[in-house]
C-alpha cells in the first residue's frame, strides 16, 4: 500500500516546487482515478464512501471547465484552487487507505466519521469554487488591467467594515466581491 502512494507523494512534492497551475492540474488529474478507486474499495462506512466517490467523479469535469478558461494559467485563484483540490485528493487517498487496512483499531470510528465528513465538505467546497470561478467571470477580470479609480477621479468610499475601497464604473458585474478581508464591490 505504501508503494502505491509513494510516486504520487513524490509527484505532489515536485509540484510544490514547480507551483504553476498546470502542474497542480496534472497532479490533481493523476490523483482522481487513484482516489476514486480507493474510495470504492474502502471498507467500512459504505454510505459515506459512496457519497465521496460520487463527488470524486465530478472533479474531472470541474477541473476541465476551469482549465479551459484562457486565463487559467495566469490567475492566482486557479493555482490556489487546483492546489487545494490536489491536497484534498491526497487526503482522500490516505483516508481510503486507512479504511482499506484490516487494522481497524488504528483509528476510532468517531474520528474516521469526522475525517470522512471533513473530506466530503472539502470536496463540496472545491466543486462549488470551481463552478463559481467559471460562472461569475472572475477569471476574465484577470485579463483586464486593474482600473485606477483614483486616476479617473472616482470617489472612494468605505465598506460596511470600514475598509476604504475605490468605486469603479468598469465593474463587470454588480456583485460585490470579497477577497480575504477586503470588500471591493461597488
Amino acid at each position: 500500500m505504501v508503494e502505491e502512494t509513494e510516486p504520487i507523494a513524490a509527484a505532489v512534492d515536485d509540484c510544490e516546487a514547480a507551483g504553476s497551475a498546470e502542474h497542480w492540474l496534472s497532479r490533481a488529474r493523476l490523483l482522481v482515478p487513484v482516489a476514486l478507486d480507493k474510495a470504492r474499495s474502502a471498507k467500512g462506512f459504505p454510505g459515506r464512501w459512496k457519497s465521496i466517490a460520487s463527488k470524486l467523479e465530478r472533479v474531472p469535469p470541474s477541473l476541465s471547465d476551469l482549465s479551459s478558461h484562457p486565463c487559467f494559467a495566469r490567475h492566482a485563484l486557479c493555482r490556489e484552487l487546483v492546489q487545494s483540490v490536489a491536497a484534498t485528493l491526497s487526503e482522500a487517498v490516505e483516508l481510503a487507505g486507512r479504511c482499506r487496512s484490516d487494522d481497524g483499531a488504528s483509528v476510532g470510528k468517531l474520528q474516521m466519521q469526522s475525517d470522512l465528513d471533513a473530506l466530503s465538505g472539502k470536496l463540496d467546497l472545491s466543486l462549488r469554487d470551481c463552478g463559481l470561478l467559471v460562472k461569475i467571470g472572475v477569471l476574465g477580470d484577470a485579463a483586464l488591467p486593474p482600473p485606477s479609480a483614483t486616476a479617473r477621479g472616482l470617489p472612494r468610499r468605505s465598506s460596511p467594515a470600514g475598509i476604504s475601497v475605490s468605486c469603479s464604473l468598469a465593474s463587470r458585474s454588480g456583485t460585490p466581491r470579497r477577497s480575504t478581508g477586503h470588500w471591493t464591490g461597488c
